[in-house]
């Protein structure tokens, strides 16, 4: 797979620029500064994205611009690969990656910067562990190291150049492995210290498993022997409790009898007290009958009786003079209204101005009916105009689309030099043929344009016109519904007085009926019915008076029977009570023989007591040593299960002792010894295969028989002349080109030998590779390099003696700060 090609958007110094690369030597010529490595920064962006202290946003987009892009072409047999990435400037002034694509046979995916790394890994195969950190890592050994980064291989410290090989040879997991047996190993020494630690206490907790079980066994025998002494005399308290029980209830219920006697006698001591009662109340009533006479009330109230009539036939008398009186009044008042009513209505006639002008407003409206007929088709007419003026407007509008569309056509032809979609040059008499064309099409169009236009003025006419007639037709609208509201109002005035005739003929016929005098004062028949209503009055007092004494007098005749009513209750309840006394003898002879009982059952009950109460004491005293010693007994039960359970945890301890003591073993003294032996092995193959290519490529480069060159096993340069080993500052700078070149391509050979299936990136690029070196020397590379198995090399350089060994030449230069290629 090699560069097919580059496009490069705002990128450092290139505004717009494109390069097409073949297989082979590959010249990048310029001056220093003229935005070569810019070139190969692109390419590497748009493989691996950013790289944090290297390769950053505001170190690729060009100064003063908003966003930029690159767009890379890899080539792999007949199939083509595009991958764009995109970068843009944020508010912030931050230089940020934006979504980009990558294109696979006309298929073409929009994905995100970390998806396109994932897909560009799977099409370059290289090792997913390097995705996230150490993506630009393969790429910078294999493929290009700029020349700042490829001096300081010779330069750095050995662990930091031995880590960074580790990685390529994919060995550092050994090392990795050493390390975690090393902290996995201290963290087992901790872990066997505590659990040793832990089982100090073995033997204390068996010495206190054999003494608590021994206590057990001494509190279980006392409890034993309380149970023997507490078990009998419980059995005879409880005996005794049962006795005391049944006595208890049997006292409780002479008690019982005993009270309920004693209330019986209360009661029948009150007895003789009611009967005494009883009798002065007859007395009394005696007395009270007496001294009222039944017969002598009868006769008053019968009296009473003729007086109430009497008076109940003067108050009727009475009230039908008044309703006669007030009959008179009313057929005089409606008399002297249904009069009034008449003058009124004679009044409402003469206020009512009826002339004969109807016919002629009927004339009026029937000619503004007739000239609203005429403009009856004003709507229809408006609405066809209405359609007609839209068609219109719709066409005008795209007659204007097509020209717009023609202008755009137009500048683009004008504008671009190329085509958009081909990218061919556009020559100059197709542009002009181009116009030609487009300025008919514009001129037909317009007078397209302008015919319609003249029609849509034509149909505005029409609508003024319209508009004139609609006002015209409003106001004879308004004149036919004013002519209409007078004509109805005369026909309600012409309603109203013929209504106002038949009420007063009604009326004067209804007076004419009338039977009243009409010469009485209304004064006069008022103050006659005062005087009757006064009179009415009086006798309805007069006759409430009657009927207050007649009730007072039916009053006193009830109360006579109650007081009968009473003395036959009195009787009644004194012959009750008599009955009830006889039983007294009855009831205190019944209190004497319960009393009898009650003493003696008492007495026996208290015998009882007193036994249950001398041998309570006793009984309590052992329950309570017994609960002591039971209460003892689970506390040690207790303690004993949590001895166990530490001693079951010691167990668990020694197991755990044991695993860990197997574990530690085997970690030192096998698993740290398999792991070192690997990865000495793989690596003296590593080693060794990149010491004979080193020393083989130096060799080519430089034809010093005295100077001597390998690599140690950290990978560190070794140098010797004349037997002597020197240091590297003491090398000329063609020397120092020579080791860095060789170091670099030592290392690549190696990793594409072990590594054949991680590297399908066909390309080398050497960033100033010849400082230092004479024309020989520049042969000698060129030599080298055709000699090695790589499809696409690049060399990037100011030197000129290069251009010899190439066999591709791309110049850059800078032109007012922009850098161009040719």
């Amino acid at each position: 797979m090699i560069i097919s090609s580059l496009v490069l958007e705002n990128i450092r110094s290139y505004k717009k620029a494109e390069f097409e690369f073949n297989e082979g030597i590959t010249f990048l010529s310029g001056d220093i500064g003229s935005g070569k490595s810019s070139i190969l920064q692109a390419i590497e962006f748009a493989l691996f994205g950013f790289k944090r202290g290297d390769l950053e946003g505001d170190q690729l987009l060009r100064r003063g611009t908003s966003a930029g892009s690159v767009v890379l072409k890899l080539k792999k047999g007949e199939e083509t690969i595009e991958i764009c990435r995109n970068l843009k400037k944020a508010k912030s002034g931050a230089v940020n990656q934006e979504n980009g694509y990558i294109k696979r046979d006309e298929t073409l995916a929009e994905l995100s910067p970390t998806q396109i790394n994932a897909h560009l890994f799977e099409i370059l195969h290289f090792p997913q562990s390097f995705l996230t950190k150490d993506r630009h890592l393969i790429y910078r050994f294999c493929i290009y190291t700029p020349q700042e980064q490829l001096k300081e291989i010779l330069y750095s410290q050995h662990d930091k150049r031995l880590e960074v090989i580790r990685k390529l040879f994919s060995i550092d997991k050994y090392k990795q492995l050493t390390s975690g047996i090393e902290l996995y190993s201290k963290e087992l020494r901790d872990r066997k210290i505590s659990l040793k630690a832990k089982l100090e206490d073995k033997d204390s907790i068996l010495k206190q498993i054999e003494e608590n079980k021994k206590i057990q066994e001494e509190i279980q025998e006392e409890i034993t022997t309380l149970d023997k002494k507490t078990s009998p005399l419980k059995e005879e308290v409880d005996s005794l409790s049962q006795q005391q029980e049944k006595y208890h209830q049997k006292v409780e219920k002479l008690q019982q009898n005993r009270v309920k006697l004693e209330k019986a006698l209360e009661k029948l001591n009150s007895y003789q007290e009611r009967i005494k009662e009883i009798d002065e109340e007859l007395s009394g009533l005696e007395k009270e009958e007496k001294e009222k006479n039944k017969e002598a009330l009868n006769k008053e109230i019968q009296d009473i009786d003729e007086s109430i009539k009497s008076q109940q036939e003067k108050i009727e008398n009475e009230k039908k003079s008044i309703t006669k009186t007030q009959q008179h009044q009313e057929k005089l008042q409606t008399y002297f209204r249904k009069k009034e009513e008449i003058e009124s209505f004679k009044k409402q006639k003469q206020n009512y101005n009826l002339d004969n002008s109807q016919e002629k407003i009927q004339e009026e409206i029937t000619q503004l009916e007739n000239s609203l007929e005429e403009l009856k088709n004003l709507e229809k007419e408006e609405k066809q105009l209405q359609e007609e003026k839209e068609g219109l407007q719709k066409k005008s509008y795209q007659i204007e689309n097509k020209l717009e569309s023609i202008r755009k056509e137009e500048e683009t032809i004008t504008t671009n030099n190329s085509c958009s979609l081909c990218r061919q040059e556009i020559p100059h008499s197709h542009k002009e043929e181009m116009k030609q064309q487009f300025s008919e099409e514009k001129e037909k169009l317009s007078k397209e344009q302008t015919k319609l236009n003249e029609q849509l003025q034509t149909i505005e006419k029409s609508f003024e016109n319209i508009e004139k007639k609609k006002t015209e037709q409003k106001s004879l609208q308004e004149k036919l519904i004013q002519k209409r509201e007078q004509l109805k109002i005369q026909k309600e005035k012409e309603k109203e007085i013929k209504s106002l005739d038949e009420k007063i003929s009604a009326l004067e016929k209804e007076l004419q009926s009338y039977t009243v005098d009409s010469t009485t004062s209304q004064e006069t028949i008022k103050s006659q019915l005062e005087s009757q209503q006064n009179s009415l009055e009086k006798l309805q007092k007069e006759l409430s008076e009657f009927q207050v004494n007649k009730e007072k007098l039916h009053s006193q005749l009830k109360h006579l029977s109650q007081l009968e009513e009473r003395k036959k209750q009195l009787k009644e309840k004194q012959e009750s009570l008599k009955a009830q006394l006889e039983k007294k003898q009855e009831y205190e002879e019944k209190n004497k023989t319960n009393q009898e009982q009650l003493d003696k059952l008492s007495a026996q009950y208290q015998n009882i007591s007193q036994n249950i109460k001398e041998k309570q004491p006793l009984l309590e005293q052992y329950q309570k040593q017994l609960t002591q010693k039971k209460t003892q007994l689970e506390s040690y039960q207790k303690q004993l299960k949590d001895i166990e359970e530490s001693h079951e945890k010691i167990k668990n301890y020694e197991i755990q002792l044991s695993q860990l003591l197997d574990e530690e073993y085997f970690l030192q003294q096998e698993a740290t010894t398999i792991s070192s032996k690997i990865e000495k092995k793989l690596f003296t193959k590593f080693y060794v295969l990149a010491t004979q290519e080193f020393q083989r490529i130096f060799k080519e480069l430089i034809e010093d028989n005295e100077l001597e060159v390998r690599l140690d096993e950290e990978f560190s340069i070794l140098i010797e002349q004349n037997g002597y080993d020197i240091d590297i500052n003491h090398l000329s700078g063609g020397e120092k080109s020579s080791l860095a070149i060789a170091y670099k391509l030592a290392l690549k050979k190696t990793i594409e030998t072990f590594f054949p299936q991680k590297h399908y990136l066909d390309v080398l690029i050497l960033d100033e590779p010849t400082d230092g070196f004479s024309a020989e020397q520049v042969q000698r590379l060129g030599l080298l390099l055709k000699e090695l198995d790589v499809t696409q090399i690049f060399l990037v350089s100011h030197d000129e003696k290069i251009e010899s060994i190439a066999e591709y030449l791309i110049e850059i230069e800078k032109k007012n700060h922009i850098s161009v290629g040719t």
